[in-house]
Order: structure tokens, then C-alpha cells, then sequence
């Protein structure tokens, strides 16, 4: 007898994070409690491009509106809005943070805990709660 494989419905995205280069989302399942959320690899995700405005999309910092920078040498940091996720590779850490005018850029771990205590707080009071990113 074979088993058919379940597609279950996402309701939307609760939020992103990239690890080891690969994004994976946070998913609030329809008709399923918010304590069975799960992460998933963006492959695994079939026919949610109506989610995907969701979480700012998760692009590569080379590519177009996402920059690496050194942000305590060039970022007002009165401009970031919101920090979107959290990278973390062997011993760095880096936050992509979405400034007022739409752009993007990676901020450092120790620059965001130097400039952006209130915005890091929030980040992870979301993560912890589980709460959508509002747009």
C-alpha cells in the first residue's frame, strides 16, 4: 500500500532566518495552533508566492538592494526600520535590517548590539512570540 504525501497549507510566514547561506522560513500552518509552526527551506515551499511578501524576501548580500557593509563607518542607523533575520556562520553573526527608504544591508553582530539595542530586542521578542513581521 502506498502512502500519499500530505501538501499542508501555509497560513503565513511568521519569519526568516538564513543559516549557512540557506533561507528558511517560519510557517504558521492553516487550521494548525502557532506551537506547530515550523521552519522549512524555501524548496520545500510549493505555491506560496502569495506569502511571499510576508518577510522581506531573502536575497544573497551581493545581490541587487542588499549591501555588506561596515555600518559604523557609513549607516545613520536612525534609518533602520526593522531587523529582518539573523545569519550565522562558524563564529559570525549578522543582521539583515531593513532601512526607512526600502533598501537592505547586513549590519554586524557587535554593531547591532551597539546601535540598535531596541530594534534587536524587538527581533527577537518576534522570533520568541511568534509574531508576523508587519510590513
Amino acid at each position: 500500500m502506498e502512502e500519499e504525501e500530505v501538501l499542508y497549507e501555509p497560513e503565513y510566514i511568521v519569519d526568516m532566518k538564513v543559516t549557512s547561506g540557506r533561507c528558511f522560513y517560519l510557517i504558521k500552518w492553516k487550521d494548525f495552533p502557532m506551537s506547530d509552526c515550523t521552519w522549512e527551506p524555501t524548496e520545500n515551499l510549493i505555491n506560496c508566492e502569495e506569502h511571499a511578501n510576508d518577510v522581506a524576501f531573502c536575497k544573497e548580500p551581493s545581490k541587487e538592494g542588499t549591501s555588506d557593509i561596515n555600518a559604523s563607518e557609513r549607516l545613520d542607523f536612525s534609518t533602520v526600520a526593522t531587523l529582518v533575520c539573523r545569519e550565522q556562520h562558524m563564529y559570525t553573526i549578522r543582521f539583515k535590517a531593513k532601512l526607512d527608504d526600502g533598501s537592505s544591508v547586513w549590519i554586524s553582530d557587535k554593531d547591532a548590539h551597539m546601535h540598535l539595542k531596541d530594534r534587536l530586542i524587538e527581533f527577537y521578542e518576534r522570533i520568541l512570540n511568534l509574531k508576523p513581521l508587519e510590513t
